[in-house]
């Protein structure tokens, strides 16, 4: 579920999630702090305490050496008083897609699937239908397409859904549920590679498409394809699916438009589209070693990941 707004996002704890986990962290220093790391602090400390964009609030940077990595943290973490620290973890919405496009794309190195197949025989037959029989030509669609947000889906996750999980926060839902909202919510946007336009939907079909191919969790195979343990995550964990890292910190407490979100349940952004909980500093290594080519196994995946959709 994507952020439309700072300080109406579901990560109001830290809801400068794609800022404050920008790049990568490392223990603090015991030498006295330098420009940076003053700088770093000043600004986390201006976002709580003047900027008023987040009770708690983090920042990383990993520099080209560890003595050159900085991370700095300011507020709370719970009504507690809980100090907010770059290792405290929470929901990170949509930086989970980053994870998702980066799982199908350690799949197509390793031959298992092909970016530009059609998505009628990859995902479930079920949402196959559900797409056809609401004008989706889904032999024309492509995964590259639902990568790039030009398949023409729409986004379920808009202002009505978000209605819908305020009025029972306590459901579970299901990516079938998820896939049938954007079909009686919205009509196809066009053809697919027509335009660009954000989709939750499409994301959760990728993640549908990870375990049909694999035959495996989505977060068994994002955890073992994108290296988790050989990166050093250790406040990392897929949503309902995986228990906290016994190590990791509690994760903090979150708002959405003043309304506590902790408790709503995971499954309205679970199913590839979103799903990780996340520190500040785990989503920065995880970032760092994703451009320093430490997750593919090949230079041009990395290249191919940052194409634009060129439409």
């Amino acid at each position: 579920m994507r952020v439309f707004g700072l300080k109406s996002s579901f990560g109001i704890v830290c809801c400068a999630v794609s800022v404050s986990m920008l790049a990568g962290c490392v223990t603090p220093s015991a030498n006295p702090p330098s420009v940076l790391e003053t700088q770093l602090q000043a600004r986390v400390e201006k976002a709580v305490s003047i900027d008023e964009i987040a009770p708690g609030f983090a920042m990383a940077v990993i520099g080209p050496a560890p003595e050159k990595s900085y991370s700095a943290a300011a507020g709370v973490a719970d009504p507690d008083g809980r100090a907010f620290t770059p290792d405290t973890p929470l929901r990170i919405a949509s930086n989970t897609k980053t994870f998702t496009a980066a799982t199908i794309l350690r799949l197509w190195e390793k031959d298992l699937i092909d970016i530009d197949a059609s998505i009628s025989d990859l995902i479930d037959p079920a949402f196959n239908l559900i797409l056809q029989n609401d004008g989706y030509d889904t032999a024309a669609i492509t995964v590259r397409h639902m990568l790039m947000h030009t398949a023409g889906l729409p986004d379920h996750a808009d202002a009505g859904y978000i209605n819908l999980v305020m009025a029972d926060p306590t459901k579970q839902w299901t990516r079938a549920e998820q896939v049938e909202l954007v079909t009686t919510a919205h009509d196809p946007l066009g053809p697919p590679n027509g335009q660009f336009s954000y989709s939750d939907t499409g994301y959760i079909l990728l993640g549908d498409i990870i375990e049909k191919v694999t035959g495996e969790p989505l977060a068994t195979v994002v955890r073992r394809e994108l290296k988790f343990s050989e990166i050093g995550l250790g406040a990392t964990w897929w949503e309902q699916v995986e228990n906290p890292p016994a190590q990791s910190e509690a994760r903090a407490i979150q708002y959405l438009s003043g309304v506590e979100t902790t408790s709503w349940n995971g499954s309205i952004d679970l199913y590839g589209g979103g799903g990780l909980m996340m520190s500040a500093n785990d989503l920065a290594k995880f970032t760092a070693a994703l451009f320093r080519g430490q997750v593919f196994d090949n230079p041009n995946t990395l290249e191919t990941m940052m194409q634009a959709p060129g439409n």
